[in-house]
């Protein structure tokens, strides 16, 4: 996986993305021109012979794309944030609308391609939505400090075209991108193209919290 231009520093996912399709990210370094990428390896699992593809994803400094779990059985959900080191921890960068990520759904044939640097399937026509704070924790967040987290957990597509996203508020993990979930929110898109918010589990008990 590394060649013998680049070496595999870390593993950072793997799993299924779609029917017999498997993905596993791998965090690279580049030993000749410096500097570190990720490196997306589908494996089709579905052909006689396990046949795989790579794509190399080069993003902006602070950039981190993770694939968002979702009942899609054509097109893979990823979202994309921005983590910005302050005095104090990380923080999730806003862009100039206020938004803090962006959820893109991209057809599973393009990572079973390699027509197209993975890097151009980011983009107006595969971004679903960049949802503010506000849309994220049904307007009880306006704003993120420096260690607090906004994220999609789960998309949920529904027999009327409707979208249910699972998010969560949060902060990291000491040990890793994972999150330690504060409280957790329904966003919802109806077929007429109205987005709407409430929060879950209110209050919130430690059972429900191990739950989820």
């Amino acid at each position: 996986m590394g060649e013998e231009s680049h070496s595999v520093e870390s593993v950072e996912d793997v799993g299924w993305i779609g029917e017999d399709l498997l993905l596993l990210r791998l965090g690279m370094i580049d030993l000749l021109g410096g500097g570190s990428f990720t490196r997306w390896v589908v494996f089709d699992c579905a052909r006689p012979e396990v046949d795989y593809l790579m794509h190399d994803l080069r993003l902006p400094e602070g950039s981190v794309v993770t694939v968002v779990p979702s009942t899609d059985e054509d097109h893979v959900w990823l979202q994309c944030v921005r983590l910005v080191s302050e005095p104090g921890g990380l923080r999730q960068a806003e862009s100039e609308d206020g938004a803090v990520l962006e959820l893109h759904r991209v057809p599973l044939d393009r990572l079973r391609s390699v027509e197209k640097p993975l890097a151009q399937l980011f983009g107006p026509l595969t971004c679903l939505c960049a949802p503010t704070p506000s849309m994220l924790t049904a307007g009880e967040r306006e704003r993120l400090e420096v260690g607090e987290l906004a994220l999609v957990e789960d998309v949920q597509m529904r027999e009327d075209g409707s979208l249910s996203l699972l998010t969560l508020f949060g902060s990291p993990e000491a040990e890793g991108a994972a999150a330690q979930v504060h409280r957790l929110y329904e966003l919802c898109l109806d077929p007429a193209g109205t987005w709407s918010s409430e929060r879950l589990f209110d209050p919130m008990t430690d059972e429900e919290l191990l739950v989820m």
